[in-house]
């Protein structure tokens, strides 16, 4: 992933390929599982060759000892396990955030798709109130959060190692 990063370039690889928040037009069904592989970089950050070795390091120092241990099936089932546990609990951090104050613009009279619209364009549209605007700040990050797992499969190893 990373050295595709490099050569097909950072926006559109880390857009399919690292997890977005559901409702998110760049969500896509896959990244569940791509974006345990995704590493660094997209809008977060530049891309760091000696972030990657650190984390390819921690790997294999904690990864080791858990496979020749567990062996390579149940290594694999619980690197797997961590990233997946790692966006269910971060996805369900997001909708704990985004679910109030959505549900509250809704009320207000938005429509779901103005709101939609708002949060993916980064504009206001006529008519909005000063409430809602501060809501939809609110709700913004969540909305456009995108995650790499990389680290989270990483720590769920080393969990397993302790």
């Amino acid at each position: 992933m990373f050295i595709g990063t490099l050569f097909i370039g950072n926006g559109g690889f880390y857009q399919w390929f690292a997890m977005y928040f559901p409702q998110n037009e760049l969500f896509k069904p896959w990244q569940l599982i791509t974006h345990m592989f995704m590493h660094g970089g997209g809008y977060i950050q530049n891309l760091s060759i000696t972030h990657l070795l650190f984390n390819m390091f921690a790997l294999w120092m904690f990864g080791s000892p858990v496979e020749q241990t567990l062996g390579a099936k149940r290594f694999l089932f619980i690197y797997i396990s961590a990233g997946l546990g790692a966006v269910l609990l971060q996805v369900g951090f997001y909708y704990f955030q985004y679910l109030p104050d959505y549900n509250a613009l809704l009320d207000s009279g938005l429509s779901s798709e103005s709101i939609k619209a708002m949060l993916t364009n980064n504009e206001t549209v006529a008519g909005v109130s000063q409430s809602q605007i501060t809501l939809l700040k609110e709700i913004y990050p969540a909305f456009n959060a995108s995650m790499v797992g990389a680290s989270g499969c990483i720590m769920g190893i080393m969990a397993a190692f302790a």
